[in-house]
């Protein structure tokens, strides 16, 4: 338990430097990529914190007030934080939109932004590792998924170094075409999070295959 406890501190720490270092390294080298991907680290910080809020309002009891218990809050919630999430990465598609279509010319970021890029990968990749090891150990669906999450992290970074690397050989479009892909992921994590929401608001029936699993 305390070892599960250390991993899920060390991925805040983790994201919280990440959107830390992203973010005043894209603003002074000049990278609309490396800031969107600092706003999706930023994005995981909300959606942990968030969701560990919501993970223990759901398991008070019931009470007069709520004869059915307070279950429902964790939906409530993730819907809340998809909609945050919706609305983030319109910010970030509009932005890095606006330089990519502006008549000026595109001026490369600075080539620290590649090295950031990097670390932040590799980073993400680590932190993955550390809490999934610790999610087999507890059997824990929660780390798992933590540690799913900055897999994904690490992997939708990648493009971002890329796009960095190619503005440095005279392709400087790539970086706000880098952040635009950005904001698709954050756009795709909040739709989700809402769709799932919706579903355990609305009481939706499980998927047709589970029924049949039950069965057997």
């Amino acid at each position: 338990i305390k070892c599960g406890k250390k991993a899920m501190l060390l991925s805040l720490i983790n994201n919280i430097g990440l959107t830390l270092l992203k973010g005043y390294v894209g603003f002074v080298g000049g990278s609309k990529a490396l800031i969107a991907d600092a706003t999706h680290s930023f994005a995981d910080i909300i959606c942990a914190l968030f969701g560990s809020v919501g993970i223990r309002l759901s398991n008070k009891p019931e009470d007069k007030d709520h004869p059915y218990g307070h279950g429902k809050i964790e939906f409530m919630v993730s819907v809340f934080v998809g909609a945050v999430l919706l609305f983030v990465s319109i910010g970030i598609i509009s932005s890095a939109a606006r330089v990519l279509f502006s008549n000026r010319s595109i001026k490369p970021p600075s080539p620290l932004t590649i090295l950031v890029a990097a670390v932040s990968i590799y980073a993400n990749f680590v932190v993955s590792h550390v809490t999934l090891c610790a999610a087999k150990k507890l059997n824990s669906p929660a780390l798992k998924a933590i540690s799913t999450d900055n897999k994904s992290d690490a992997y939708s970074s990648i493009p971002v170094l890329v796009a960095l690397i190619g503005s440095q050989f005279g392709f400087a479009f790539l970086d706000p075409l880098g952040g635009i892909f950005v904001g698709i992921v954050v756009a795709w994590m909040g739709s989700k999070l809402i769709i799932e929401g919706y579903k355990g608001l609305m009481d939706t029936s499980v998927d047709s295959e589970i029924i049949k699993k039950i069965k057997m």
